[in-house]
């Protein structure tokens, strides 16, 4: 078998190894290129028209939940998120401490009429009672 010898490695590495590693490496680079380009299409929503027309429902979810992260829910916001991203594509959305959730945010995504197959709210100290009928009747309807 070829063996070729690394600056950074043994020595003992073969050259399949190598381009496993670099093959590897430039998936790492693919990924912070993708949330990079999610994070800026996020941040924009208010000045891209038809976002919602080019991301995949896994996109948009990625957004939402990086949105909440991110604490963007704003009331001045929150009307180019519902018109981007919440649509009957969408199946799963992780929501982390995110104090902007409310009931106003919950009807709005009910309204888009998705089909979520997953919706967990956690640490979201907003959501009350009202919220938590909001969330059946989106997970259910």
């Amino acid at each position: 078998m070829f063996k070729m010898s690394t600056f950074f490695g043994t020595g003992h590495e073969t050259y399949r190894d190598r381009l496993l590693g670099r093959r590897l490496l430039m998936e790492c680079q693919l990924k912070s290129l993708r949330d990079m380009c999610l994070e800026y299409i996020g941040n924009n929503l208010h000045c891209i028209t038809r976002a919602s027309q080019y991301l995949a429902a896994v996109h948009k979810e990625l957004i939402i939940e990086r949105l909440a992260f991110h604490d963007r829910f704003t009331d001045s916001y929150l009307p180019h998120v519902t018109y981007n991203l919440f649509s009957p594509q969408l199946e799963q959305i992780y929501l982390f401490r995110c104090n902007q959730i409310n009931e106003t945010w919950l009807r709005q995504l009910a309204a888009s009429k998705c089909k979520l197959r997953f919706l967990t709210i956690h640490g979201c100290e907003n959501i009350t009672g009202a919220g938590t009928a909001v969330c059946v009747c989106v997970c259910v309807c």
